[in-house]
Formats: structure tokens, sequence, C-alpha cells
């Protein structure tokens, strides 16, 4: 007999395996929404000899954009824009963090110890590309994602004019090379004709991918650290310096009872000639004495 108490023990595996078919992250979102369909470029068909207006899609325009922007965490933002970049289909040319020191001061702690206090400055520049029609997706996402704009700045230059001219200037340069081959000039165009071919190709890379600078701050971090005081740890502490002075006084009256001792000889001599000095002054004054009482 069929059971539909079994039945039920199933349901939760076709809710999981609903649930991850309808996983889609907003990024992926923001770039379905904002792509367009990119014909792709190669030199030779760079642009077409009907221009267009200024906003037609056949022109070929370099973007880029500079951000200057407050953060909390430079570390925490740094790594959040590049995971955001690699998303993209994008690329981190350049990241660098500098961590530099704005004050430093060394106070009293212990006796034994001080406290080292340093404030460091943070600062973080990174160079990322994109493909052009995300750049003013990614821009707004890292003005979302900062607390402050301090600067924007955004440039755009229209290449088509100078793509065209180096695509001409090699087309005619290739129609007459088959007939010029043999001059001395031939080697001299064929350097042109790469040198144009290679700038050309450095300008539909940085046309198809957009260039984003931006260099990120956040606020003063204090860093604290306890660290041993040297000179203090050297010098002695004041029970020791008193104990040492004490024995100092003391070294010194045995000193000076060692050197009398160690001259007892020069001293029996000197109280000998005292007492031979005292004993004439009183024969002296004895005799001097009797002498007048004589004349009197």
């Amino acid at each position: 007999m069929f059971s539909y108490r079994k039945l039920l023990w199933l349901l939760p595996l076709f809710f999981l395996a609903a649930c991850d078919s309808a996983d889609i992250t907003p990024v992926h979102d923001a770039i379905a929404a904002s792509e367009p369909a990119v014909q792709e470029v190669t030199d030779t068909n760079i642009v077409d000899e009907q221009l267009g207006d200024l906003v037609s899609p056949t022109r070929k325009v370099i973007r880029k954009t500079d951000l200057y922007c407050r953060v909390q965490d430079v570390s925490a933002a740094v790594n959040g824009m590049e995971q955001l970049v690699a998303t993209m289909g994008g690329t981190v040319e350049q990241s660098r963090v500098d961590n530099n020191i704005i004050q430093d001061k060394m106070v009293a702690y212990k006796s034994d110890s001080l406290k080292h206090v340093q404030v460091f400055a943070t600062t973080a520049t990174m160079r990322l590309r994109v493909p052009s029609y995300l750049s003013d997706t990614l821009a707004q996402m890292i003005q979302s994602r900062s607390g402050f704009l301090e600067r924007k700045s955004s440039s755009q230059e229209d290449v088509t004019l100078k793509l065209l001219s180096n695509q001409l200037m090699n087309k005619h340069g290739k129609g007459k090379a088959s007939g010029e081959e043999v001059h001395n000039g031939s080697e001299e165009k064929k350097q042109s004709e790469i040198r144009r071919y290679v700038e050309n190709l450095k300008m539909i890379d940085d046309v198809q991918y957009a260039t984003l600078s931006v260099t990120l701050t956040q606020p003063d971090l204090p860093v604290v650290q306890i660290v041993p005081d040297i000179d203090g740890m050297m010098k002695e502490s004041y029970a020791t310096r008193l104990r040492i002075a004490l024995s100092g006084g003391l070294d010194l009256i045995i000193g000076l009872v060692l050197g009398l001792l160690s001259i007892w000889p020069l001293l029996m001599i000197a109280a000998a000639v005292v007492c031979i000095v005292r004993r004439n002054r009183k024969r002296r004054m004895a005799a001097f004495q009797s002498g007048g009482n004589r004349a009197v």
C-alpha cells in the first residue's frame, strides 16, 4: 500500500532546489540592467566614416573618473571594491595602502615603562578598469558605500577622429607599400604603420574599459603601546642609592682609620715633638716667673 506520509519528507528538498535556482545578487541585476548591446571592435572595423552626432554610439569615447572618498575602514573598503570590480568583469590595475605617522609622542607610564602614542593617517589609492557601460554604475556604488564624497571629477575624450585618421593612413600606406617597397623610406613607413596600429589598439582598449581612480581616507587612528623604559630600568632605586651612600660613608671612615694606622710612626714622632715643645715652653715660663720675683 502506497503511503502519502513518505511524500511529506520530500517537500523540503523541492523548496531548497527552488531557492537555489532563484539566488541572484543585486550586483548582477545592476550589471544586467545597464549592459547595452556591445559590438566587438577591431582595428579593421574601428569607426564608420559617418560619425553621427556627439552622443552617437558609433563614436569612440574614453571615460575617466576620479573619486576622493572618506570611509570608516580603508582596508575593508579596498577589499570590497576589489570583489566588486571582479564581479563586474573588470580588474584592479593598482592598489596601494599607506599608513603615515602624523603624531608620535612618548609619555611616562610607570617607573619601568613608557606609553608610546602614535597617530596614523591611512590612505588608499586604487586604479580600477571596468567595462565602459558599467563605469557610472561602479562610481555610484562606491559613493553609496563611502561615508563622505570629498571630490569627484569625470572626463570623456572623443578619440573617433584620431582612430579614423590612423586607420586611413594605414590603409593608404599599405596600398602604396607594394609598389614602393624597394625605396629607402619603406622601412620607416612600416614602422609608422606599426606605431599607429598599436596606438589604435590602446585607444580601443581604453574605449572599451573605463578607468576609475579612487582615493580613500579614514579618520586618524591612534595606536597606543606600552614599551619598557630602558633608561629608567638602568637607574638604581632610591633604596639602592641610600644603601650605596651609607656604604660609601662607612668605607670613607674605614679608609681614614686605615690611613692613620699606616702612618703611626709619623704620628708618634709628631706627638713627641709636641710634648718636647710644650715642656720647653713651660720651663721658659717658669724661669721667667722666677727671675721676675727676684727683681722685686
